[in-house]
């Protein structure tokens, strides 16, 4: 077993010997060594929440499961060497409440002040994943720090971003890079239909923001100045990630007006949709000191929400001019902003010459009023509600379905099984989520609504379940029979 392989010479000699009642197995994180071996290949995917957690108090000792130390486990994200490294600091008697409380970036995933060797310093780890690397190329690899955490990257941006850095670059240099860099581990490739998109490990994300280090604020300006005129920005991630990229800038001030520019707001409807815009909204909200508003844009935000049931629509560029004058017409009087987008937004209205009905008085509930938003989706009536415990809020209708929203009525999924109305839900302790249906069925899903399993047993329609106190559930049917399942069901 060869461990950790960077060079192809240092396998040679083995492929040489006789290996008729042996194998080798190697591990690399160079995907072209493999490759040029035309060896079997097997990717070894990043730890499961639950086996981090359990590699975790291995290497620490800790048999309690705290809220800190589940903490801890959700920043490491699954990545064995960061889980060895910490969890050893913590086998040494540093706490998690203290582990959590100096843990400002990657650099303290170390086990000690003075460890440099790779095994014991992530950061120094990753400086030796680079090493076969062009300097240029690694200042490029770090450039991807400017992109938000999580977020699968087009790579036609990730090519403006690195194209705005060197511009000796062509888009097919930038794609042989991130080619190179996939075989190295140092960042995921993928196919989103017809394009390409980049995603890296947190930590690796975190390393790269570290290494840029002054010029991760010039380096945003780069991109912004790259992607161009925000009336026509390149890509629908360009709007949805616009405030993301201000904001990270320091220029998210420059964000407030182009809230109620109407040439704005369609463009960037067409690329994106309501949410994108509410985030928009909460990102200027927020950013506000604790003793200050931005009326004009927390109606703006609310002018999102009560209408995202229309724009969220296939046709909703035909009702938007409708919904600006129907929900904001109560406001332009007090708000020189709302007038001036209302005036614009009558104007085009009249000259657009789609046949259309345009609203000459604000007849429809307003902006910032009692209602807050209204969700749509479910195709029948709806049978019921709840809020789970993260917030956002669970559905059920007689179309089958049960769905996710968020606190603001945006969807988040569909929970598609069932093959007749859906008669009621619950959330267990756990965070898991049971349904029951006239289909003569229970199933369970997780918190973001993917199926675990189905309970099949019942011969008619399931009324009612409860979780009991030992956690097994119980069930009652029109089939005159009670049933009692453990908690997997």
């Amino acid at each position: 077993m060869l461990d950790d392989v960077w060079d192809l010479q240092h396998i040679r000699p083995f492929t040489q010997m006789p290996m008729e009642r042996s194998r080798i197995l190697i591990t690399t994180r160079d995907r072209e060594i493999a490759t040029k071996l035309k060896a079997e290949e097997i990717v070894v995917s990043k730890l499961s929440s639950k086996q981090g957690l359990e590699l975790l108090q291995n290497w620490s000792d800790i048999t309690n499961v705290t809220p800190d130390l589940k903490e801890i486990n959700r920043v490491l994200d699954g990545h064995p060497l960061a889980i060895k490294i910490v969890g050893s600091r913590l086998k040494q008697g540093i706490t998690p409440t203290e582990w959590l409380s100096s843990y400002d970036s990657i650099t303290n995933i170390k086990e000690g002040r003075r460890a440099e060797l790779r095994d014991d310093n992530l950061s120094v780890c990753f400086d030796l994943s680079l090493d076969s690397l062009p300097d240029d190329d690694r200042n490029l690899y770090h450039a991807l720090g400017v992109f938000p955490e999580d977020i699968w990257v087009p790579q036609t941006i990730v090519s403006t971003l690195w194209r705005a850095l060197d511009n000796n670059l062509t888009d097919s240099d930038c794609l042989d890079m991130l080619i190179d860099l996939e075989n190295l581990a140092l960042l995921e490739l993928q196919k989103d239909g017809d394009e390409r998109v980049v995603s890296m490990h947190d930590l690796l994300h975190s390393y790269n923001r570290h290494k840029l280090g002054q010029n991760y604020q010039p380096t945003q300006n780069r991109l912004l100045e790259a992607l161009g005129d925000p009336y026509h920005l390149p890509h629908p991630y360009a709007y949805r990630q616009y405030a993301y990229h201000l904001q990270q800038a320091d220029r998210l001030a420059e964000l407030i007006p182009l809230m109620t520019d109407l040439n704005f707001l369609k463009a960037k409807l067409h690329a994106t949709d309501p949410a994108a815009f509410q985030q928009d909204c909460d990102a200027i909200l927020n950013a506000l000191p604790t003793d200050q508003s931005h009326p004009v844009i927390a109606l703006m935000r609310s002018f999102w929400r009560v209408s995202a049931h229309v724009l969220s629509q296939p046709n909703h560029h035909n009702q938007l001019y409708n919904q600006l004058l129907g929900r904001l017409g109560l406001h332009q009087q007090n708000h020189p902003d709302i007038h001036t987008l209302l005036e614009h937004t009558r104007a085009e209205a009249e000259a657009d010459p789609t046949p259309q009905l345009i609203l000459t008085q604000p007849t429809l509930d307003p902006a910032g009023g009692m209602l807050q938003s209204i969700l749509k989706g479910h195709s029948s009536d709806i049978r019921g509600a709840i809020q789970l415990q993260n917030g956002n809020i669970l559905s059920w209708s007689e179309d089958n379905t049960l769905r996710i929203w968020n606190p603001d009525g945006n969807p988040i999924a569909s929970l598609l099984g069932h093959s007749f109305s859906v008669n009621g839900a619950i959330q267990f302790q756990n965070g898991n989520i049971l349904s029951w249906s006239k289909d003569a069925t229970l199933r369970i899903w997780n918190p973001d609504g993917n199926p675990i399993a189905s309970l099949l047993g019942h011969s008619d329609s399931v009324w009612g379940a409860i979780q009991l106190q030992n956690g097994n559930i119980l069930s009652w049917s029109d089939d005159h029979t009670l049933r009692i399942w453990n908690p997997d069901g």
